[in-house]
């Protein structure tokens, strides 16, 4: 027993007591992870932070197109008839519903020298009840892409039509293609 105690001792009193770092080499060495963690962190932080902004942008657009379409498919129901693009000659009855008859020409016109320089080419128009010239939705060169748009008399927030007012051109759904 002696023995042991004797040789616990003298390795007792091999042993240097330590604080803090041991030399410069641990100190440049933790420096030197501490900086990549917080680096990595920072590049994680920007990710996420471009991921959420997309998904942001990306539900606008949803949010943006639904309502071009609830808008759309209002007009379409409470129209009374549809204009079209008719390839064939039609009759003098049938005229109405022709797009390219001459009395709708000068809508026509006005919608293109609206979009500028941007070409504009009238898909179909919705004849309204309580509108003289009806409202012309067309195709678009908008900034990514193809859009939608309509060009005609301008609604009011309670959907009332303002025929006194000029028309406008206003995207409906951006981004088709």
């Amino acid at each position: 027993m002696m023995s042991l105690k004797k040789l616990l001792s003298k390795q007792q009193l091999g042993l240097k007591a330590e604080k803090g770092f041991a030399g410069m080499s641990e100190l440049v060495l933790a420096a030197g992870v501490g900086s990549l963690i917080v680096m990595a962190s920072g590049a994680a932080l920007q990710s996420t932070s471009s991921l959420i902004k997309q998904s942001e942008e990306k539900a606008t657009l949803r949010q943006n197109s639904i309502n071009g379409l609830r808008l759309m498919r209002s007009e379409v129901e409470r129209s009374t008839h549809l204009v079209l693009r008719k390839s064939e000659s039609s009759t003098p009855d049938e005229a109405v519903f022709d797009l390219t008859d001459e009395r709708y020409s000068s809508l026509v016109d006005e919608c293109v020298a609206l979009a500028g320089n941007r070409p504009f080419r009238t898909v179909f128009g919705v004849k309204m009840a309580e509108l003289n010239k009806p409202v012309l939705y067309g195709v678009s060169l908008g900034s990514g892409g193809y859009s939608l748009e309509r060009c005609g008399s301008p609604l009011d927030p309670d959907g009332k039509y303002q025929e006194t007012s000029d028309i406008f051109l206003s995207r409906v759904i951006d981004h088709l293609g």
